[in-house]
């Protein structure tokens, strides 16, 4: 069999998976209080500032009878901090924290009464502290279920962050953080009200007033002034990024903490200007743990190292090596045992930070693992093994590890250990664990201006607190910082508007309609429908019809192709249907509806479950990758495995002259005729931005696999030039990327077998702890599938490989054992690509390195291997891609100059 042949055999054998996977193998295992009075009902609505705070009043505004609501907000985009939140929202007494077996929670009041502190029990308080806090730990329960319950935001999963006494923070079950969760549900919840405006890039200057109520506001937009009438509520956050304004008057002392906020101003001196009350504004929160970036230590913006890495059980390390305190405190007190310990050396003179270790043993890393991921690609964490910390970090984590493992108490209190799996001892010596060095960062302000519990601004007449008419505030919402990819933001809220059209009843009877009229016969569709990775389910029932069919459309912004997708999805189910005895669902009807768009209809077949559904870890926290059950039989693994090598045998009976998709050319003859649609080329452009006339030509095909391969390597060399935002972390990142991918698309063009990548439900990238550890796991799970393999090629004698020289399973075996396997995966995946090559790739294939050799010199041991003009293009692409991450936008691009600029790092 020719490599063409085989590469397409690899193609066509994931769209039949797929095809089985989506047409019958699926198993899914009141109200916010209002801040607003009565008066608001009737009059006009300005909201400053587009977080939580701000969109919850706007949509309470217009659910009370708002004639109208205007949100005004100063950022290029709406969400503010809340947005950025990777932890979650508090809530006590929900139905979740009862799920996960938090059967009661009383003390939601009492645990924020101690992280208020002194200030509580002055004996003359400003406000009533004790009416405020009751509000908010009594109500939480509600706000949590009407986020969950009204707006439609996943709030199902439950963990516990430090100062809280049991679990209470909700986030979500998928990779979405909880923060751009809800705050994409409630904009696009906002946006189906008429009556709701938004304003970007609306800077508020000053507040109208006619005697003594606040009547609305002054702004600017694009250069002029503008105003607005109506009740006004402030929600514009906090001040822990106007370091040299509001935050160097009231906390001189805070002088050189970085800050996990970017520099802004406040808004606190506009409200300050009609009488409003202040306090409490040296109360500026200090979070434990912002990660100090090894490349740029010394930089007064910081990202945050979430809680949930200690919640879920990381641990803290002192200069010297020990654990010094209770990781599950208060951030007020983690903090202050941070900052008793003596300052680092390596500041300039402007900084001040400390040299804090954060240390994740595995089952913590596991439960982190999106986090992680992340982190580790900006270079904030770095995988090591236990044995490469220094002698006292291992006391420390062995000292830690035997207190959990003799169920003895904490030295400092800890009573919550997360996911803590690491054993004490020399057994531990090799295993994985990911360490990072973090410092106390300023992070949000808890002064502000005076409230009551209805949210009514406060001020001082005849030394009594009043209420301002017409002006409210609120917030202030805790965020944490994330990832800012444009790309990934902007298509994240178009998919979440895209599923939410598809759940609608009124598209849902188009469905049915649409069913109706190819068969002819009434229609009725049977809940719940199914959302796949990139398609949209509907089972329907045809009346007098037996077995009821699917409906399958392409979810719009996921699905980047979406007719050539359906048409060769379809041709290709049709082709195995008639050429193999494979159990495949045939297509009745495919193509393009006006409504609708591209479908396949086919028929809906019952089953007992899925592969992985079978095969997967039994876990109820679904924010925790869910990969193989590493406590499966062998023999269930054997006998599944062994089902599935029979179907992929069958597949490789067929023969083809060239590497593309299928499509129908007649009633029964099909033709190599459309370009390969890949995974990675639907994510380049979904995630990255990549322009669209980069990728291969609709009807490009490959005679051999020399020339996909190199197809591939320029898709690597794309997403390298034009992913404009995070894509680098450093220059010396930048050049890493650079010589890796230059070097590959010079290098060796065969393109074999591999065995199966998934055989651990999870790939290599994406497996916790590490890349090391999902290669040794995945050669223990090697060892059955290659025997169940060569069983079924036993069973089907001389023609289990009737097209190869040699069976399949020795294809299989030669790809694991010359490391041609993860050359593939590098090859399919771009972001996986620089974390193949370097760890596994590199040596392997090009020679051995200095074993010493740092993360960020990587790219100068292979350096020598460029040509002239490849070396000399290098600095001036580096310094191009480091200016490009500061512009933080996303780009139009220009077909003409895209093809330029591409064929210049080609050098064609």
């Amino acid at each position: 069999m020719s490599r063409p042949q085989i590469l397409f055999l690899s193609c066509i054998g994931f769209a039949v998976a797929l095809t089985a996977m989506l047409y019958g193998n699926i198993i899914k295992p009141s109200t916010v209080t209002s801040v607003f009075s009565k008066t608001m009902s009737t009059h006009p609505v300005v909201v400053v500032g587009s977080g939580l705070a701000g969109l919850s009043a706007s949509y309470e505004a217009l659910q009370r009878g708002a004639p109208s609501v205007h949100l005004l907000d100063r950022a290029p985009k709406p969400g503010g901090n809340s947005i950025k939140a990777s932890s979650g929202i508090n809530g006590a007494g929900t139905k979740y924290q009862r799920a996960a077996g938090v059967e009661s929670d009383t003390l939601f009041y009492s645990d924020s009464v101690r992280s208020a502190g002194s200030r509580f029990h002055l004996t003359q308080p400003p406000v009533d502290r004790q009416a405020l806090i009751t509000k908010l730990t009594t109500e939480s329960a509600a706000a949590v279920n009407w986020l969950v319950d009204e707006i439609g935001v996943d709030l199902s999963v439950v963990a516990p962050l430090g100062g809280h006494s049991v679990a209470r923070t909700h986030r979500g079950a998928g990779k979405t953080p909880p923060g751009a969760a809800i705050i994409i549900a409630l904009l696009n919840k906002l946006k189906e009200n008429v009556k709701f405006s938004i304003t970007n890039l609306a800077e508020v200057k000053a507040l109208l007033k006619e005697g003594n109520t606040v009547k609305g506001v002054e702004y600017e937009f694009e250069g002029k002034k503008h105003s607005l009438e109506g009740s006004v509520l402030f929600a514009s956050g906090g001040f822990a990024g106007d370091a040299t304004g509001l935050l160097a008057r009231y906390r001189p002392d805070l002088k050189g903490i970085p800050s996990t906020n970017e520099e802004r101003p406040g808004s606190h001196d506009i409200l300050t200007a009609v009488g409003a009350e202040l306090l409490d504004m040296d109360s500026v929160q200090i979070h434990p743990t912002g990660f100090v970036d090894p490349a740029a230590p010394n930089s007064m913006l910081k990202f945050l190292a979430a809680e949930m890495l200690r919640g879920e059980g990381g641990i803290l390390l002192s200069p010297e090596g020990s654990r010094f305190v209770n990781e599950m405190d208060t951030r007020e007190h983690v903090s202050n045992a941070i900052m008793k310990l003596p300052t680092a050396t390596d500041g300039d003179g402007v900084i001040k930070q400390w040299d804090i270790t954060i240390l994740l043993d595995p089952g913590a890393s596991l439960a982190s693992a999106n986090h992680i991921g992340f982190y580790e690609w900006k270079g904030l964490l770095k995988k090591v093994k236990v044995r490469d910390l220094k002698p006292a970090q291992i006391a420390a984590v062995d000292k830690y590890a035997q207190a959990i493992a003799e169920g003895t108490d904490d030295e400092f209190g800890r009573k919550q250990r997360g996911r803590w799996t690491l054993n004490t001892g020399e057994q531990n010596r090799d295993e994985s664990i990911y360490i990072g060095r973090v410092t106390p960062i300023t992070h949000f302000t808890m002064g502000g201006v005076a409230i009551d519990e209805k949210a009514r601004v406060l001020t001082k007449i005849e030394g009594k607190l009043v209420p301002i008419p017409g002006l409210f505030a609120a917030g202030i919402y805790d965020g944490q910082e994330e990832h800012d990819n444009l790309v990934w933001d902007k298509n994240d809220e178009a998919v979440e508007v895209a599923q939410q059209q598809t759940r609608l009843k009124t598209f849902c009877r188009k469905v049915e309609g649409f069913v109706k009229q190819k068969f002819g016969r009434p229609a009725t569709l049977i809940s719940p429908l199914m959302m796949g990775g990139f398609n949209v389910l509907y089972r329907v029932r045809v009346e007098d019809m037996s077995p009821d069919v699917m409906v399958r459309l392409p979810c719009p912004s996921l699905a980047q192709f979406p007719v050539e997708k359906t048409m060769y999805e379809a041709a290709t189910a049709s082709f195995l249907v008639k050429q193999t005895q494979l159990p495949v669902p045939g297509p009745l009807f495919f193509g393009k509806n006006s409504e609708l768009g591209s479908f396949i209809i086919m028929e809906h077949w019952e089953n007992s479950g899925s592969i992985s559904g079978r095969l997967t870890r039994p876990n109820k926290d679904l924010s925790v990758p869910h990969v193989l059950d590493p406590n499966t039989p062998e023999s269930i693994l054997e006998t599944t495995w062994a089902k599935v090598a029979l179907c992929l045998l069958e597949l490789s009976r067929l023969n083809f002259p060239r590497i593309g998709s299928l499509l129908h050319t007649g009633k029964d003859t099909y033709e190599v005729a459309g370009r390969p649609v890949t995974l990675n080329m639907t994510e380049m452009i979904r995630l990255a931005n990549i322009p669209r006339c980069i990728l291969p030509s609709q009807d490009k095909t490959y005679m051999t696999a020399g020339e996909w391969y190199t197809t591939l390597a320029e898709m690597h060399i794309a997403q390298l030039i034009f992913q404009h935002n995070d894509l680098v972390t450093s220059t010396d990142d930048c050049r890493n990327k650079y010589v890796a991918r230059l070097y590959t698309y010079a290098g060796p063009t065969q393109f074999f077998l591999d065995p199966p990548w998934w055989l651990l439900l999870e790939t290599a990238e994406m497996w916790s702890p590490d890349l090391e550890h999902w290669r040794q796991t995945y050669e223990s799970r090697l060892g059955i599938w290659l025997p169940a393999m060569e069983k079924a090629e036993a069973s089907m004698g001389a023609s289990a490989y009737n097209n190869f020289a040699v069976p399949l399973s020795r294809y299989m075996r030669e790809s694991w054992q010359t490391g041609r396997f993860f050359r593939s995966s590098a090859a399919r995946k771009s972001w996986a690509f620089d974390a193949m090559y370097w760890n596994f790739l590199d040596e392997r294939f090009f020679g051995h390195r200095d074993p010493g050799v740092v993360k960020g010199d990587l790219w100068k041991t292979r350096i020598d291997l460029l040509s002239d003009d490849e070396r000399a293009a290098m600095e001036p692409f580096v310094q191009r891609k480091m200016a490009e991450g500061k512009e933080r936008r996303i780009v139009e691009w220009d077909e003409t100059e895209a093809q330029k600029r591409f064929s210049e790092l080609l050098f064609n």
